[in-house]
Protein backbone atom coordinates (compact mmCIF):
# COMPACT_ATOMS: atom_id res chain seq x y z
CA UNK A 1 0.00 0.00 0.00
CA UNK A 2 3.00 2.12 0.51
CA UNK A 3 3.47 2.53 -3.33
CA UNK A 4 -0.65 3.87 -4.06
CA UNK A 5 0.24 6.81 -1.57
CA UNK A 6 3.27 7.42 -3.72
CA UNK A 7 1.26 7.97 -6.97
CA UNK A 8 -1.22 9.73 -5.68
CA UNK A 9 1.33 12.19 -4.06
CA UNK A 10 3.69 12.36 -7.82
CA UNK A 11 0.40 12.58 -9.40
CA UNK A 12 -0.54 16.11 -6.71
CA UNK A 13 2.77 17.34 -6.28
CA UNK A 14 3.27 17.10 -10.51
CA UNK A 15 0.13 18.57 -11.40
CA UNK A 16 -2.37 21.31 -10.00
CA UNK A 17 -5.27 22.16 -12.53
CA UNK A 18 -3.99 22.01 -16.18
CA UNK A 19 -6.37 23.88 -18.75
CA UNK A 20 -8.23 21.25 -21.11
CA UNK A 21 -8.20 22.34 -24.68
CA UNK A 22 -10.61 22.23 -27.23
CA UNK A 23 -10.65 18.94 -28.18
CA UNK A 24 -11.98 18.49 -24.18
CA UNK A 25 -15.44 18.50 -25.90
CA UNK A 26 -15.06 15.23 -27.32
CA UNK A 27 -14.26 13.11 -23.98
CA UNK A 28 -16.02 10.37 -22.59
CA UNK A 29 -18.39 12.17 -20.18
CA UNK A 30 -18.64 9.67 -17.74
CA UNK A 31 -15.68 6.96 -17.41
CA UNK A 32 -16.67 3.04 -17.53
CA UNK A 33 -15.37 0.28 -15.38
CA UNK A 34 -12.50 -1.70 -16.99
CA UNK A 35 -11.27 0.91 -19.36
CA UNK A 36 -8.14 1.26 -20.87
CA UNK A 37 -5.56 3.52 -21.27
CA UNK A 38 -1.97 3.76 -22.85
CA UNK A 39 -1.21 7.51 -20.40
CA UNK A 40 1.96 9.30 -21.44
CA UNK A 41 3.79 11.02 -18.71
CA UNK A 42 2.09 13.74 -19.63
CA UNK A 43 -1.87 12.38 -18.91
CA UNK A 44 -0.28 10.40 -15.85
CA UNK A 45 0.25 13.84 -14.25
CA UNK A 46 -3.04 15.61 -15.34
CA UNK A 47 -5.44 15.82 -12.38
CA UNK A 48 -8.52 14.96 -15.43
CA UNK A 49 -8.40 12.88 -18.11
CA UNK A 50 -6.52 13.87 -21.60
CA UNK A 51 -7.79 10.94 -23.71
CA UNK A 52 -10.58 8.51 -24.25
CA UNK A 53 -10.18 4.71 -23.28
CA UNK A 54 -8.73 2.77 -26.38
CA UNK A 55 -9.22 -1.07 -27.20
CA UNK A 56 -8.14 -3.07 -23.83
CA UNK A 57 -6.90 -5.67 -26.93
CA UNK A 58 -4.54 -2.99 -27.65
CA UNK A 59 -0.84 -2.06 -25.47
CA UNK A 60 -2.14 -0.20 -22.80
CA UNK A 61 -0.48 0.79 -18.94
CA UNK A 62 -3.74 1.50 -17.08
CA UNK A 63 -7.50 0.01 -16.42
CA UNK A 64 -10.23 1.31 -14.87
CA UNK A 65 -11.03 -0.26 -11.88
CA UNK A 66 -13.08 1.69 -9.73
CA UNK A 67 -15.39 4.94 -10.00
CA UNK A 68 -16.70 6.84 -7.15
CA UNK A 69 -18.90 9.88 -6.60
CA UNK A 70 -16.83 12.88 -6.01
CA UNK A 71 -17.07 13.70 -2.12
CA UNK A 72 -16.72 17.12 -1.42
CA UNK A 73 -19.32 19.79 -1.91
CA UNK A 74 -16.80 22.07 -4.83
CA UNK A 75 -15.41 21.35 -7.79
CA UNK A 76 -11.70 19.06 -7.30
CA UNK A 77 -9.55 22.35 -8.12
CA UNK A 78 -11.10 24.40 -5.05
CA UNK A 79 -9.22 22.15 -2.73
CA UNK A 80 -5.43 21.80 -1.39
CA UNK A 81 -3.40 18.68 -3.10
CA UNK A 82 -3.53 17.00 0.15
CA UNK A 83 -7.68 17.23 0.66
CA UNK A 84 -8.17 15.90 -3.58
CA UNK A 85 -5.91 13.32 -2.78
CA UNK A 86 -7.37 12.09 0.48
CA UNK A 87 -10.89 12.67 -1.16
CA UNK A 88 -9.85 10.15 -4.14
CA UNK A 89 -7.93 7.57 -1.53
CA UNK A 90 -11.25 7.05 0.34
CA UNK A 91 -12.83 6.48 -2.96
CA UNK A 92 -10.34 4.39 -4.75
CA UNK A 93 -9.70 2.09 -1.80
CA UNK A 94 -13.13 1.07 -1.84
CA UNK A 95 -12.66 -0.46 -4.43
CA UNK A 96 -8.79 -1.96 -4.89
CA UNK A 97 -9.26 -5.75 -4.12
CA UNK A 98 -6.08 -7.34 -6.08
CA UNK A 99 -4.18 -9.51 -4.18
CA UNK A 100 -0.93 -8.15 -2.73
CA UNK A 101 1.22 -9.92 -5.23
CA UNK A 102 -0.51 -9.28 -7.97
CA UNK A 103 1.03 -7.11 -10.74
CA UNK A 104 -1.57 -3.97 -10.72
CA UNK A 105 0.58 -2.64 -7.79
CA UNK A 106 0.12 0.94 -8.13
CA UNK A 107 -3.14 3.67 -9.00
CA UNK A 108 -3.75 6.61 -9.92
CA UNK A 109 -7.17 9.06 -10.13
CA UNK A 110 -8.72 11.32 -11.99
CA UNK A 111 -11.82 14.01 -11.96
CA UNK A 112 -13.62 15.49 -14.33
CA UNK A 113 -12.51 18.52 -16.42
CA UNK A 114 -13.89 22.30 -15.77
CA UNK A 115 -15.98 20.95 -19.38
CA UNK A 116 -17.31 17.57 -18.11
CA UNK A 117 -18.15 19.36 -14.34
CA UNK A 118 -19.91 21.90 -16.41
CA UNK A 119 -21.84 19.16 -17.85
CA UNK A 120 -23.18 17.25 -14.27
CA UNK A 121 -19.69 15.11 -14.37
CA UNK A 122 -18.95 14.13 -10.39
CA UNK A 123 -16.88 11.54 -10.70
CA UNK A 124 -13.85 10.09 -9.86
CA UNK A 125 -12.10 7.66 -12.01
CA UNK A 126 -9.89 5.15 -10.58
CA UNK A 127 -6.74 3.56 -12.58
CA UNK A 128 -4.90 0.36 -11.80
CA UNK A 129 -1.15 0.15 -13.42
CA UNK A 130 1.77 -1.82 -12.54
CA UNK A 131 5.08 0.00 -11.61
CA UNK A 132 8.29 -2.13 -12.48
CA UNK A 133 10.61 0.21 -11.84
CA UNK A 134 11.33 3.14 -9.51
CA UNK A 135 13.86 4.68 -11.78
CA UNK A 136 14.01 5.47 -15.38
CA UNK A 137 11.41 6.79 -17.55
CA UNK A 138 7.50 6.87 -17.32
CA UNK A 139 7.52 3.60 -19.93
CA UNK A 140 10.72 2.27 -17.67
CA UNK A 141 8.60 2.57 -14.84
CA UNK A 142 5.70 1.44 -15.53
CA UNK A 143 4.45 -2.08 -17.55
CA UNK A 144 2.10 -1.85 -20.87
CA UNK A 145 0.07 -4.93 -21.52
CA UNK A 146 -2.66 -6.51 -24.13
CA UNK A 147 -5.84 -7.87 -22.77
CA UNK A 148 -7.59 -6.98 -19.75
CA UNK A 149 -5.25 -7.90 -16.43
CA UNK A 150 -8.46 -5.84 -14.36
CA UNK A 151 -10.56 -9.16 -15.13
CA UNK A 152 -7.67 -11.76 -14.11
CA UNK A 153 -7.13 -10.74 -10.77
CA UNK A 154 -4.54 -8.24 -11.47
CA UNK A 155 -2.12 -10.19 -13.46
CA UNK A 156 -0.69 -9.58 -16.53
CA UNK A 157 -0.94 -12.08 -19.41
Amino acid sequence: MKRISSVLMSVLTLSIVIPISASAATLQLTPKLGGCYLFTEKEFAAPSPLTNPIACAKLHNAETFGIGTWSLKNQPWKYTDDMVRDAAEKICMNYWDYPDGSDLNYWAFFTPSPSQWAKGARWVRCDAMAQISDMGTFKQQFASWKGNAGLTSGYLA
